[in-house]
């Protein structure tokens, strides 16, 4: 077996495994989503509900860039 024959087969290995482990990771992925889509609809609801925090939230500057810095650091890794 000559060095391209074993390029292809150790290709094929490394193609078959990626493949293997894509619907985990893309599950993962939707499972996240999902979660951030219930989140996001759960507190656009409350807030529609109760106008009183709302004006709480929207009243003061640092309150919205705490939520806003809050929203940026949930999404790292």
């Amino acid at each position: 077996m000559n060095m391209s024959d074993e390029k292809m087969l150790s290709q094929a290995s490394v193609d078959q495994n990626t493949k293997a482990g894509l619907p985990a990771y893309l599950n993962q992925v939707f499972l996240w989503m999902m979660f951030a889509l219930a989140l996001s609809g759960s507190v656009a609801y409350l807030l529609g509900q109760h106008p009183v925090w709302e004006e709480m939230i929207v009243s003061s500057n640092t309150r919205l860039n705490v939520l806003w810095l809050l929203q940026l650091g949930s999404v790292q890794k």
